[in-house]
C-alpha cells in the first residue's frame, strides 16, 4: 500500500494505525530521520518527570512538605503523557513523510489496520 493511499484511509476513517508507545520514545530518543523539533519536545517534557521527582523529594524539605510531595508526584503521573506525545510525534511525521513511514512500519513501530 502507497504511502499516499494510507494518509488518505487514515484522514477518511478507513484505516487505523497502531504505534507502540515504547518504541516511539526510542524513536523520538535517536532516530536521525526524525525533525529536531520532535526529538526536543521529547527530551524536554521526558527531563522535566523525571526531575520533578528528584526536585519534589528535595523540596520537602526546603518548603511546606506537601507542596513536595505534590512536586514530586507530577513525574509518574507525566511519563505516560511523555509516551503518548511521541507515539502523536511519529504518528504525525508518517504522515507527511513517506520514507519515514515505510521505516516505522519495517521496523514494527506502526501497525496498519483496517478500522472496523
Amino acid at each position: 500500500m502507497q504511502h499516499k493511499d494510507v494518509v488518505d484511509g487514515y484522514r477518511a476513517g478507513q484505516l487505523k494505525l497502531q504505534i507502540d508507545r515504547n518504541q516511539a520514545g526510542h524513536v523520538c530518543d535517536n532516530h536521525p530521520m526524525l525533525p529536531r523539533r520532535y526529538k526536543l519536545a521529547h527530551a524536554l517534557w521526558g527531563w522535566i518527570a523525571l526531575r520533578a521527582v528528584a526536585g519534589g523529594l528535595i523540596s520537602i524539605f526546603w518548603v511546606t512538605w506537601w507542596i513536595g510531595l505534590g512536586i514530586a508526584a507530577l513525574g509518574p503521573f507525566a511519563m505516560p503523557a511523555v509516551q503518548r506525545s511521541s507515539a502523536e510525534f511519529v504518528l504525525e511525521y508518517s504522515l507527511e513523510d513517506a520514507a519515514f513511514f515505510e521505516d516505522m512500519v519495517h521496523s514494527g513501530v506502526i501497525v496498519v489496520d483496517p478500522a472496523v
